[in-house]
């Protein structure tokens, strides 16, 4: 794991094993997208899309 990530899961020490792996995909996520300014347009637009090839 990198020192980021540990230092975040310190952070968060509340975590449930369950949560653990959703959690370092949030990070996984996050970090490949860090040049983004607006993750929240990125979503939604992630979103829309699966929406659309699922119905």
């Amino acid at each position: 794991m990198q020192t980021t990530t540990l230092e975040k899961l310190i952070k968060f020490h509340g975590l449930s094993k369950e949560r653990l792996p959703l959690y370092l995909k949030e990070l996984e996520f996050r970090y490949n997208h860090r040049y983004h300014k607006d993750i929240f347009d990125l979503l939604v637009s992630y979103f829309c899309n699966f929406v659309l090839n699922h119905l």
